[in-house]
């Protein structure tokens, strides 16, 4: 079931078993409500940091590179909100626009230690190789010499819930794993260890799928004939 932002929050207050009513909004909250909202905020940034490679936060797009510049910063120029955690390493390519698809390279991902020795000297040319920098800008070689478009899978940064009606990106049926991460949180802190105890084994029910769905399967070949 999906939940929102504030649905978690009142679950999660309600399994903690903390007195008074659950909160109306997770907005201007004071006292044990406050720490309900951090401790929510906080079970869903740990999940969402176990792994850097959940599909939920995978996407692909399409970039539009412009001649003579090779930095781009994904947030701003790419439109990817909250920026690229990881460039997924092979299948990216990129074209001359006034060319097509056709006329594609492929991208080489080259990481950064390696990358800042291709850049200098700078060389024009058609694209073939990227990188991510430790400043989160992406940085295209050679600097490309025409309008280009780039296609490109990764991996998004993780999202923060602000407002009571925020969704998680994470599927429906997996929300209540902040939930209960939440209560695990806040059962700790107030040595609640019955309730620790019972919020962890379902999180851990639902973080084991979790990992069994939402993360690349390793896949094995068959015999070569």
């Amino acid at each position: 079931m999906q939940l929102t932002f504030l649905q978690l929050v009142q679950r999660a207050y309600r399994e903690a078993g903390l007195t008074g009513s659950s909160p109306s909004t997770v907005l201007n909250q004071t006292g044990r409500a406050l720490d309900m909202v951090n401790w929510v905020l906080q079970a869903h940034e740990e999940i969402q940091t176990a792994r850097t490679d959940w599909s939920f936060d995978w996407a692909q797009g399409t970039f539009t590179l412009s001649s003579g510049d090779d930095l781009y910063d994904p947030t701003s120029d790419f439109s990817v909100v909250g920026g690229v955690r990881e460039f997924v390493r092979t299948g990216a390519y990129a074209y001359p626009t006034a060319s097509g698809v056709n006329a594609r390279l492929f991208l080489e991902y080259v990481e950064w230690e390696r990358f800042r020795q291709l850049i200098i000297p700078v060389v024009p040319g058609p694209p073939v190789a990227f990188c991510l920098r430790p400043d989160g800008d992406v940085q295209f070689y050679p600097r490309p010499n025409a309008a280009t478009t780039a296609v490109m899978e990764y991996y998004r940064n993780p999202e923060t819930l602000a407002a009571d009606a925020d969704v998680p990106r994470m599927p429906a049926w997996s929300h209540m794993a902040i939930a209960w991460k939440a209560v695990m949180i806040g059962c700790g802190k107030n040595k609640d260890w019955s309730r620790h105890d019972t919020a962890e084994e379902r999180f851990e029910a639902i973080f084991q799928r979790m990992l069994r769905e939402c993360t690349p399967q390793v896949v094995t070949g068959g015999a070569l004939a």
